[in-house]
């Protein structure tokens, strides 16, 4: 077991997080974060629904990890997902690899695939979506719409449908970055992602909750896979989280009362 292996097996996860993948050589390695959870903590001390059960740095954008041996090791948070979303999230214990991958999110050459459910079947099996939006702050929190801002572009596939409940399972390639551009988008292209609280189609996501009992927002990061090059070597990242349980548990749910119930959801 190498130094790598053996820190991170010692790392404090948060509630149901899972180590999926790592790479020893360059300290790259992949978490499974659950719905819920934030990437970091927002103030001082450990939250405890947070990624990791550690301080984190907001300056250097780390967590710091205290090791059975009481050395400070700090863990470079390298991309963030909205609490509500599930799924790959990428960190590094190496402080040198973190402007590499920054570098990469920012110009766009990370492949990011998410998985969603949305309101009403995707009639059209692929395709991309292509809008301007702008986002401004209210509050604490941002908010993005339609309008004359930057484009986004998202790329999407149909998986399957599921006609009683009218969703369908997609997948979400981003070619852009914007803030919340899957659940805008999707919103915009009357596809609304099931249990979004800010942009979704509320009244459907109060029906769907009740029939089936689930409740969060159906939004997952399936897969990253980043090619990068790192001290004169080229490596090839890829990592992989399954579809959590309620997703499939939603597509597959059959209500015993159909005709009267669809019709309500259309």
């Amino acid at each position: 077991m190498n130094d790598t292996e053996l820190l991170l097996k010692q790392l404090p996860l948060g509630h149901n997080v899972e180590i999926l993948s790592w790479d020893p050589q360059t300290t790259l390695f992949a978490l499974n974060k659950s719905e819920g959870l934030r990437s970091h903590p927002n103030k001082p001390g450990i939250d405890k629904k947070s990624l990791l059960l550690a301080p984190y740095d907001l300056k250097e954008e780390c967590y710091l990890y205290e090791t059975p041996d009481h050395e400070l090791v700090p863990v470079y948070l390298l991309n963030r997902l909205d609490a509500p979303t599930s799924g790959v999230i990428l960190l590094c214990l190496n402080k040198s690899l973190v402007p590499v991958i920054h570098k990469l999110f920012k110009n766009h050459k990370i492949k990011k695939t998410y998985s969603a459910i949305t309101k009403n079947w995707l009639k059209i099996k692929e395709g991309t979506w292509k809008d301007n939006l702008s986002s401004k702050k209210i509050g604490e929190k941002v908010r993005t719409n339609q309008g004359e801002g930057r484009l986004a572009q998202t790329r999407f596939e149909f998986i399957e449908h599921n006609a009683k409940l009218n969703l369908s399972l997609v997948n979400l390639m981003p070619v852009t970055g914007l803030t919340h551009q899957l659940r805008v988008q999707g919103a915009i292209h009357k596809h609304p992602i099931l249990g979004d609280k800010t942009y979704g189609d509320f009244s459907f996501n109060k029906e769907i909750q009740g029939i089936t009992s689930r409740k969060r927002l159906f939004l997952h990061s399936s897969q990253i896979d980043v090619s990068y090059v790192f001290e004169g070597k080229t490596y090839q990242f890829i990592a992989q989280a399954s579809l959590p349980e309620d997703f499939n548990e939603v597509m597959k749910f059959n209500p015993k009362s159909d005709c009267t119930l669809t019709k309500r959801l259309l």
